[in-house]
């Protein structure tokens, strides 16, 4: 059998063809990384699905209430208004008395902060400001999708802090950690405020500082667009749900 032989050149070809497949390797494809856990981080916190924001987020958002420069601030601002009133008068001025003033706040937002991460962990309220929707969810349900108008928004802002609209049921979370936090500073208030009509107004206080979380979640974007175009710095763009 010659190479001139047709069939003996198709043979070798073929062997050939057969020993370079060999040699070369399969490319494998390309491998994706899986994504992220959900964890502690500010992008879980604000885009995770409300039935996918579970005990660990909860636990996280509490602490983020707790153990921040805001919470400090807040405490030591409502510290100052408090000793400039002189309100209640048995407690020293200087800063002794804005010490006192100072950490009732800051020990009155730690209770309505934690009581209201107990009681939504128990209720499965979403305790964000303004969570996303659930994925799957139609918003057919009245006052669970996005309202256009203003009144429609503001209408919505101030109902999720009670109502939770997409199950059609009270969310009491935040009335609760209101309460709780308007009630522990009869622990040590002096006699001038250590009544329960005093309580009561604090619970308020604490409340109205859920209302304007809320309120201002909803519009935020809208207000840093509007200052964006003021100064030239653009629109924010909302995270997406």
């Amino acid at each position: 059998m010659t190479m001139e032989n047709p069939l003996s050149r198709s043979l070798v070809l073929f062997l050939l063809g057969i020993a370079n497949a060999s040699g070369q390797t399969t490319p494998e494809p390309d491998k994706v990384d899986t994504p992220p856990k959900p964890g502690c981080d500010s992008y879980s916190m604000q885009t995770l699905p409300r039935e996918a924001f579970r005990l660990k987020q909860r636990a996280c958002f509490w602490g983020s209430q707790l153990f921040t420069t805001n919470a400090l601030l807040g405490a030591a601002l409502n510290g100052a208004i408090g000793e400039a009133r002189h309100k209640p008068p048995e407690w020293a001025q200087g800063l002794q008395g804005f010490g006192e003033q100072m950490g009732t706040r800051y020990t009155q937002g730690m209770v309505k902060s934690t009581a209201t991460f107990i009681a939504s962990a128990f209720t499965r309220e979403d305790p964000r400001p303004k969570p996303p929707q659930f994925v799957q969810l139609t918003h057919e349900k009245k006052g669970c999708g996005p309202a256009g108008s203003i009144k429609g928004r503001i209408g919505q802002a101030l109902v999720r802090t009670v109502w939770d609209a997409c199950d059609s049921r009270i969310a009491p979370g935040r009335m609760i950690g209101s309460f709780a936090g308007g009630f522990v500073g009869l622990a040590w208030a002096p006699p001038s405020q250590n009544k329960v009509s005093d309580a009561l107004v604090n619970s308020g206080t604490g409340f109205a500082g859920y209302i304007g979380d809320s309120l201002f979640s909803e519009f935020e974007y809208d207000i840093f667009g509007f200052l964006g175009r003021m100064f030239g710095m653009g629109k924010p763009h909302p995270p997406t749900h």
